[in-house]
C-alpha cells in the first residue's frame, strides 16, 4: 500500500520545493527558508496551534495536505466521498451521527463542562 511513501501517503503528503515557489537549491540562501526559526519556542507553539486548531479540520473537511490521488476537496464526513469504498458508506454515516449526537450532548451540558473536559485537554 502507500504506508511510508512520500508520494502516495494517505494522511500527509508534504509539498515539494516547486509548490513553495522556492529558488533552486543552487541559488537559495539561508534566508529563503523558515528553518532558521523552527527551533524557537514561539515558532513551535504557533505551528502547533495552527496545525491542531485549523490544519486538522482542513484535512478532515477538504483533505488539505492529504493524498493527491483523491480529488481536491474530498471530505472525510461525506459518505459518498472518493476517500471511502461504497461498502463503507453506512459506517461513515454512523460516525457522522455519533459526532452530531456528541456535539448536541456537549451543547446541552453547557460551555463550562465542554471547556473543562474537551477543549483544555485538546490543547
Amino acid at each position: 500500500k502507500a504506508t511510508g511513501s512520500m508520494e502516495r501517503d494517505e494522511n500527509y503528503v508534504p509539498y515539494v520545493r516547486s509548490e513553495y515557489n522556492l529558488p533552486s537549491e543552487k541559488i537559495a540562501t539561508k534566508f529563503d527558508y523558515a528553518e532558521i526559526f523552527e527551533e524557537a519556542p514561539i515558532s513551535t507553539f504557533v505551528r502547533l496551534f495552527v496545525m491542531q486548531g485549523f490544519g486538522w479540520w482542513l484535512y478532515l473537511g477538504k483533505n488539505q495536505m492529504g493524498s493527491k490521488m483523491y480529488p481536491p476537496g474530498s471530505n472525510h464526513f461525506d459518505p459518498k466521498s472518493a476517500l471511502f469504498k461504497p461498502g463503507e458508506q453506512v459506517v461513515v454515516l454512523m460516525s457522522d451521527l455519533g459526532l452530531i449526537g456528541m456535539l448536541a450532548a456537549m451543547a446541552y451540558m453547557g460551555p463550562n463542562l465542554v471547556l473543562r473536559y474537551y477543549l483544555v485537554p485538546y490543547l
